[in-house]
């Protein structure tokens, strides 16, 4: 059993969809089950030995990834914050790519890292040139 308060652990709450309190849910067989019964405790009772078997089990949602946190920042700040024109139509585009395009932007974003390597090798060998010899002069 554990108990959370969701309005201090907004992730935790949002991942579990929990929209009321107090919000009762049963882990069982790798799945969840929301309880809407009595709060006495023969019902709690009868709800975890048998009673969560008549319902269907909703899939227990996954942690967010250290990518999906950071997506829902960079979202969150695009939406905390003024926008130009220009800023929204970015923040569209962000939000489709990462919505139905997620592999694309993987590649996209590793295409540019190593674009941007070779492009800075190249111009540090072009504008650096050859580093000269000292000469020693007694």
């Amino acid at each position: 059993m554990a108990k959370i308060d969701a309005s201090k652990y907004r992730k935790t709450g949002s991942r579990f969809e929990v929209r009321g309190f107090p919000t009762l849910i049963y882990f069982a067989d790798r799945k969840m089950y929301k309880y809407t019964g009595n709060r006495d405790v023969e019902s709690l009772f009868e709800f975890a030995t048998n009673g969560y078997k008549t319902q269907e089990g909703l899939v227990v949602p996954k942690p967010p990834s250290f990518i999906e946190e950071m997506v829902n920042d960079i979202r969150k700040t695009f939406r905390d914050s003024d926008m130009s024109i220009q800023v929204k139509m970015l923040k569209d585009d962000f939000n489709h790519i990462i919505d139905l395009r997620k592999n694309a932007a993987v590649a996209l974003l590793a295409i540019g890292v190593l674009l941007g390597l070779i492009s800075g090798c190249m111009l540090s060998c072009l504008m650096g040139g050859r580093k000269q010899k000292k000469i020693k002069t007694v």
